[in-house]
């Protein structure tokens, strides 16, 4: 059997050359071409792989912070296995990848997870791949992690810091303690798009690219008007070195700032104060999104305290 399957084997390999030697030489030349281009493409590594999955990224208008961590995702798969064919990535070597980084938290792991998935996809899309592999790799659990948010008494403390220390960024303060934006939608805030009684942030600017307008609030329309009266912008987009001035003054308040407190904090007493759908609205999430993590975060008490917030 296994004589008669070289036989055919090789009559096969005899007819399809002499099909080839009959081809015209132009159609010759097309076929060494497509050969020629389509060996490339197997021969491709991750390395090379991510790299041009990056600036086609790039190129068709991905956020700088979403390429940064993109990118980051991308070159620890390079040291991982950089010169390897992406033809030649399974399954195992992506859960190998994932599981030699002990220090990566389940919510990091799935992220990388994600952004090696969009490389093999992109990929797919460009013919380099047949499969992605990350298709067979079991998505990380990621714990339910309840929101840590800041006191009463700590928001004082903090707007009374910058007030005294760094007013140029209380503007920012402002629009994420009092309005529900992210830290980036803020920094990009200008006094052109809250007018009227309204804040209407292009999609551009916004996660997801989901335009926010919702109607201020009367303790966010304080805030903004006090600092209107200063002449400045709203956010913080030209406020020098703003990463660092933000630490140092933060520091200098003596207030502990968990990662993104400043916004679960607004959800969490507007949630007491406004109800899920206004709250909502201003925080650009669901009511059931809203509900699951800030419901009975805090009491009437402190949140008609948060409502009392008001500039001096």
């Amino acid at each position: 059997m296994a004589l008669a399957f070289a036989k055919n084997l090789s009559n096969a390999r005899l007819s399809l050359a002499a099909k080839f030697l009959k081809l015209p030489q132009i159609e010759q030349s097309k076929v060494l071409r497509r050969y020629e281009e389509e060996n490339a493409h197997a021969n491709i590594t991750v390395e090379q792989a991510g790299k041009l999955c990056l600036e086609s990224k790039r190129s068709a208008g991905r956020r700088e912070n979403s390429l940064c961590a993109i990118g980051c995702a991308f070159r620890s798969m390079s040291e991982r296995f950089g010169v390897k064919s992406i033809q030649a990535i399974c399954a195992d070597d992506i859960d190998g990848w994932l599981a030699s980084h002990a220090e990566w938290s389940p919510k990091t792991k799935l992220n990388n997870l994600k952004y090696a998935s969009s490389l093999f996809a992109w990929c797919e899309r460009k013919n380099l791949l047949a499969r992605n592999p990350c298709k067979g790799v079991e998505r990380p659990a990621v714990p339910f992690k309840p929101v840590q948010i800041l006191t009463v008494a700590g928001i004082r403390q903090i707007l009374e810091t910058s007030r005294r220390h760094d007013p140029s960024l209380l503007g920012f303060f402002s629009l994420v303690l009092f309005g529900g934006l992210r830290v980036a939608e803020a920094r990009r805030c200008l006094a052109s798009e809250l007018t009227g009684g309204r804040l209407d942030l292009g999609g551009d600017k916004c996660k997801l690219k989901n335009r926010r307008g919702f109607k201020m609030t009367a303790q966010l329309a304080a805030w903004l008007a006090a600092w209107q009266a200063d002449g400045k912008l709203y956010g913080s987009v030209e406020v020098p070195n703003f990463n660092n001035r933000l630490k140092s003054l933060i520091k200098l308040s003596g207030v502990e700032v968990p990662k993104n407190s400043l916004r679960h904090s607004m959800c969490s007493y507007n949630l007491q104060i406004h109800g899920a759908m206004i709250t909502a609205r201003m925080a650009n999430n669901s009511e059931t999104m809203l509900n699951n993590h800030y419901a009975t975060m805090v009491s009437e008490e402190d949140a008609q305290a948060f409502a009392e917030i008001l500039p001096t």
